[in-house]
C-alpha cells in the first residue's frame, strides 16, 4: 500500500480551486476530529497518529498558501514550487490511511505493508513532537529475505522549511537524490532531521530514531547498512559515521564540509566522495585530501568527479555509483 497514490481524493488540474478548497476544508475538519477522537481512545501513539496529525498539517498549509498558484514557500532563499492539486491529495490521502489504521487498531508495524515511496511520521524521543520520514520499501519486499538498508540525509534548505513543506513530495524527493536513481534493492530512510539543524541534537536524535525504526519493522541486513549525504546532508552523515561507525559498512559523502579531525575515527568505512567540478571552494572541503588522509589512516576511499556540475549533481551514472559502490562493501 501506498499512501500517496490511494485513497478519496483525486484533485488533478482540471479540478477548479474553489470547488477543491471546499472539498479539502470538509475532509480536514473529519480527520481532525478523527484525530481528537481516536488519540483519546487510546490510538497507536508511535507511527500513525504522528501522521495523521501532520497530514492534517500538510494539506492545511498548502491550503493556506493558496491554490491559485503553486508557491508554498517564498522568501529571500527559496521560492519552492509543487502541483498543489496532487500534494494535497496526497497529504489527505494520507491522513484518509492513517484514521483507517487506527481505527482498525493496527500497531506500528503495519508501516512494513506499505510499498514504494512512503510518507509517515513518529513521535520523537527528544521532545514528543511529530516529525516525519520518508521511506522507500521495494515494490517485491519479502520479509523473508534481509535487505541492505541506505539512510540518506538531505541538504540546507531555505529558512522557512518546515515539516508541512517538507511533506510535501517535489521538496525532498525530486529535489536531493531521487530522480534518476535506479531504486529497487534497497530500503532507504529520509530522515527530516529538523531541517537545517546539520544533523546535531535534536536533529541526530531523528536520524537515529527513524534508522531504528527502520530497523524494527523491516528485515534489515545489519551488516549491510549505509550512511549517504549531500551537502549539508554529507557533512552530517560524515560526522555521524565518525561517532558511529559501529553501525555501518560504508559511506557516500556528496558535495559537503568535512571535518579532517574526525578521519581516524571514520578510517574503518570505506567511503565514497563525489563533488562537482564547477563548485565553489567554500561550499565543500576537498575530496581528494579528505580521501587521502583516510588512506594515510589505513582506510579506503573513491572519489568521482563530475567536471560539469556545480553544488548539484544530477546524472545517472552519480545515482547509479552509489547503489554499485554499497553493493560491493559489508561489515
Amino acid at each position: 500500500m501506498n499512501t500517496d497514490c490511494q485513497g478519496p481524493c483525486r484533485f488533478d488540474v482540471f479540478s477548479g480551486p474553489s470547488t477543491v478548497e471546499a472539498a479539502a476544508q470538509s475532509a480536514i475538519a473529519r480527520y481532525r476530529d478523527d484525530a481528537a477522537r481516536l488519540e483519546a481512545a487510546g490510538g497507536e501513539p508511535r507511527i500513525w497518529l504522528p501522521t495523521l496529525r501532520l497530514a492534517i498539517r500538510t494539506a492545511e498549509h498548502i491550503l493556506t498558501t493558496g491554490l491559485d498558484n503553486n508557491i508554498v514557500v517564498k522568501d529571500e532563499e527559496a521560492d519552492l514550487r509543487c502541483d498543489k492539486m496532487a500534494e494535497l491529495s496526497r497529504a489527505l490521502n494520507r491522513a484518509d490511511a492513517a484514521a483507517r489504521l487506527l481505527e482498525h487498531g493496527a500497531g506500528p508495524e503495519a508501516v512494513a505493508d506499505m510499498r514504494g515511496d512512503v510518507r509517515v511520521a513518529y513521535r520523537s524521543s527528544v521532545d514528543d513532537s511529530d516529525q516525519p520520514f520518508c521511506l522507500f520499501v521495494p515494490l517485491d519486499y519479502d520479509a523473508s529475505k534481509r535487505y541492505p538498508l541506505m539512510l540518506r540525509l538531505h541538504g540546507m534548505w531555505g529558512p522557512e522549511i518546515g515539516e508541512d513543506e517538507w511533506c510535501i513530495q517535489s521538496f525532498e524527493w525530486d529535489r536531493e537524490f531521487v530522480r534518476y536513481a535506479p531504486r529497487g534493492s534497497f530500503i532507504e530512510v529520509y530522515p527530516y532531521g529538523r531541517c537545517n539543524e546539520g544533523y546535531r541534537d535534536a536533529g541526530l536524535h531523528d536520524v537515529l530514531d527513524s534508522m531504528a525504526l527502520a530497523e524494527e519493522f523491516f528485515s534489515i541486513d545489519p551488516d549491510r547498512v549505509y550512511i549517504m549525504g549531500s551537502s549539508m546532508g554529507a557533512a552530517g552523515a560524515w560526522r555521524i559515521a565518525a561517532a558511529y561507525p559501529h553501525l555501518f559498512a560504508a559511506a557516500c559523502l556528496v558535495v559537503g564540509v568535512y571535518d579532517r579531525s574526525l578521519a581516524d575515527k571514520v578510517r574503518r568505512l570505506p567511503v565514497m566522495f563525489h563533488y562537482g567540478g564547477k563548485d565553489s571552494a567554500e561550499r565543500v572541503t576537498s575530496p581528494q585530501e579528505t580521501a587521502a588522509l583516510l588512506r594515510k589512516l589505513g582506510g579506503a576511499a573513491e572519489v568521482i568527479g563530475h567536471p560539469d556540475s556545480g553544488h548539484r549533481l544530477e546524472t545517472t551514472d552519480y545515482q547509479l555509483s552509489y547503489y554499485q559502490f554499497f553493493a560491493k562493501h559489508s561489515k
